[in-house]
């Protein structure tokens, strides 16, 4: 009969649920999805890619180690190779995409390469005091991350 989905296109539409998983659910969503599309390599890389679009785009918060404030996992703080940088600690971590969990933890200065401008530091953490400030104020589970991306000059 042709009206059988392939592997890729279950894959596919699995990766697109998760997108779709309330906050804090995701978990629940990963093992449905493997339930419903499988559990092998394929639809492991598209829930992969999934998690990592999810947790950047949902903008979730994460607590490094020593931290009084939380960090925001955005695509202004991606490093590449699954690293994100906390620009107020001046540190990189590597994220549990599951769990949201961080680890290898690693400091980074602001150098005009992945610790960001060194010309725009000393502007990205006032603004940074006074929108945390204002958070705390009125939004008190909120979260604030502040990016100074490196200058073109210099990459």
């Amino acid at each position: 009969m042709g009206d059988e989905i392939s592997a890729d296109e279950k894959a596919e539409i699995g990766a697109s649920l998760i997108l779709l998983a309330p906050p804090k659910q995701t978990k629940e969503v990963v093992r449905d999805v493997k339930v419903l599309a499988g559990d092998g390599l394929l639809i492991e890389k598209k829930i992969m890619k999934a998690l990592l679009m999810y947790a950047k785009e949902q903008t979730v918060q994460v607590t490094l180690p020593g931290s009084s404030c939380n960090s925001l996992v955005t695509e202004h703080g991606d490093l590449g190779s699954g690293r994100f940088l906390c620009p107020r600690s001046h540190r990189s971590y590597s994220l549990d995409l599951y769990t949201h969990a961080v680890d290898d933890v690693r400091p980074v200065k602001p150098d005009d390469g992945e610790g960001g401008s060194v010309e725009l530091e000393q502007w990205r953490a006032a603004v940074e005091d006074s929108l945390t400030a204002y958070m705390g104020q009125n939004f008190p589970k909120g979260a604030v991350s502040i990016f100074a991306p490196a200058s073109k000059k210099s990459q």
